[in-house]
């Protein structure tokens, strides 16, 4: 229920602000089954990590979940360099510069979404915040990163890419070990005392 207004508010302003670009060489659609081996695949994660900590992590639905996801990305690769119109070109894994940011972009987008879902369980489990306020409380993380994006990337067509993510991952990981380090269980942020409602 929370996701549908906010999806229906950018459907809204995507219509009215983005603009449509389309290949005048396109012909068709692209593979389907490619299609939808690309969303079963997050599906199945998705699906055993979040059944995981109810049923057990030995569970034959968690397990199962886990070995069929793991079996279908060399069913999905296979089925992409034979497709006539595949979902995803492989030939761009082969430029370096590529690769190298998708796997930047792997590794921060899992610490950033791990350490978020860490935070808010940790503050509901020990600091014993309702789902809201942990929420709240972890709100300025995002929002943070949202602030930064459009400076950032402009930085980066000013002065190159790699040092302004090189730097930003140095803040990101001392910030992090930094939280590690300070944040007990004993509550003591300006974040304890926000009013619940």
């Amino acid at each position: 229920l929370v996701n549908v207004p906010i999806c229906a508010v950018m459907i809204a302003l995507g219509v009215r602000m983005l603009r449509e670009t389309r290949d005048p060489n396109a012909d068709g659609v692209p593979d389907p089954f490619g299609v939808l081996l690309v969303a079963a695949v997050p599906a199945l994660l998705s699906l055993a990590i979040i059944e995981g900590p109810g049923r057990g992590w030995s569970n034959w639905l968690v397990v199962g979940s886990f070995a069929l996801a793991a079996a279908l990305v060399p069913v999905f690769t296979a089925r992409t360099k034979r497709a006539a119109r595949p979902v995803m070109d492989l030939a761009l894994f082969t430029a370096p510069r590529f690769s190298m940011v998708n796997a930047a972009t792997l590794v921060f987008s899992a610490t950033f979404y791990g350490a978020l879902l860490a935070n808010v369980l940790f503050l509901q489990t020990e600091w014993h915040y309702s789902v809201l306020r942990a929420a709240l409380a972890g709100a300025p993380g995002p929002l943070v990163v949202a602030l930064i994006a459009r400076p950032a990337s402009r930085l980066a067509a000013r002065i190159g890419p790699r040092p302004v993510l090189l730097a930003g991952g140095a803040v990101y990981a001392a910030s992090l070990a930094g939280f590690a380090m300070i944040v007990g269980s004993d509550p003591h942020w300006v974040t304890h005392w926000m009013p619940e409602g």
